[in-house]
C-alpha cells in the first residue's frame, strides 16, 4: 500500500543494469587499448571507436554502439537539400506610337482573316 512516498526501487541518479554493463565494457575496452598502445592513447576518438568495434572480444552491443558513433566519420551522411528555383518571367509589351490614331492602330493590329471559297 502506498505511503505517499517512494519506498523501494532504484535510487534517483543510480544507473540501470544496461548502462552499468555498457560502462564496464567501455572501461574494459579502454584499458585493453591503453595496455596495447602504451600509457596514453595517441589516436583520436575515431581510432578508439574503430579499435572497439573491430575487436571481436567485446560484446556485440558494445561493438554496435561504437560502430554507430564512428559511422559519421567514415561515411558521409546524405544531406537534405531544398530545391530553390526561381522562375523569371519576361514579357515584351508593344505600345502603339503616340502619333498613330486609334483607327490606324486598329488597321495595323487587326487579326488577319482569310476567306475560304
Amino acid at each position: 500500500m502506498a505511503r505517499g512516498y517512494k519506498t523501494g526501487g532504484r535510487k534517483p541518479g543510480s544507473k540501470n543494469r544496461r548502462t552499468a554493463k555498457l560502462e564496464a565494457a567501455t572501461e574494459t575496452a579502454a584499458r585493453t587499448i591503453s595496455e596495447a598502445l602504451g600509457t596514453a592513447f595517441d589516436g583520436d576518438a575515431h581510432a578508439f571507436l574503430m579499435a572497439v568495434y573491430k575487436n571481436e572480444a567485446y560484446p556485440v552491443d558494445v561493438r554496435i554502439d561504437a560502430a554507430k558513433a564512428a559511422v559519421r566519420f567514415e561515411k558521409p551522411s546524405l544531406a537534405s537539400l531544398e530545391a530553390k528555383t526561381e522562375i523569371l518571367h519576361r514579357f515584351v509589351a508593344r505600345v502603339p506610337n503616340k502619333e498613330v490614331s486609334p483607327e490606324t492602330w486598329q488597321q495595323q493590329n487587326a487579326p488577319k482573316t482569310q476567306t475560304i471559297q
